[in-house]
């Protein structure tokens, strides 16, 4: 299978070129982790993106990583086998389907994939952003135990 280079032409991809091996792929045994993130936009709407953090140096906590962010994500499948060798990003805009733009997806088709409205890379370092020793987002004292997203870098 042929893979696009979709991956370099998304926002931010010039800021984390350097942390992404190979880069056209983002191979998922640098995974550090994907979670889901919830937030509140500049409206104050509760607002959800699926992180998904590649590892620079998985022995180094402190280092740069490659946070891809996808926006409001929806319709996501994992494969049976959960082996997820490396992930590519299709362009579906032309489909017309409401308020999605991107597909994640294995690019050796084991059946994972996600839609999503939007996405971005962004640089990401534990030690600058004051995040929980345990890797997770720091949640302040009196929140109502939705963790706050760090702040966006555009």
């Amino acid at each position: 299978m042929t893979t696009s280079n979709t991956i370099t032409q998304l926002p931010g991809y010039e800021d984390v070129q350097d942390l992404i091996p190979g880069g056209v792929l983002l191979y998922c045994k640098d995974v550090w982790r994907l979670c889901f993130e919830h937030y509140r936009d500049e409206i104050d709407d509760l607002r959800r993106r699926m992180v998904l953090e590649l590892a620079r140096d998985v022995q180094d906590r402190a280092s740069d990583r490659v946070a891809m962010i996808m926006e409001a994500p929806t319709q996501i499948s994992f494969p049976d086998s959960w082996q997820i060798i490396g992930l590519d990003v299709e362009d579906i805009g032309e489909r017309g389907w409401e308020g999605l733009r991107w597909r994640v997806y294995d690019c050796e088709m084991s059946g994972f994939e996600l839609y999503c409205a939007s996405i971005r890379f962004e640089r990401r370092n534990y030690a600058q952003l004051g995040h929980a020793s345990n890797g997770g987002l720091a949640t302040p004292v009196g929140n109502s135990g939705v963790a706050e997203a760090p702040p966006l870098r555009t």
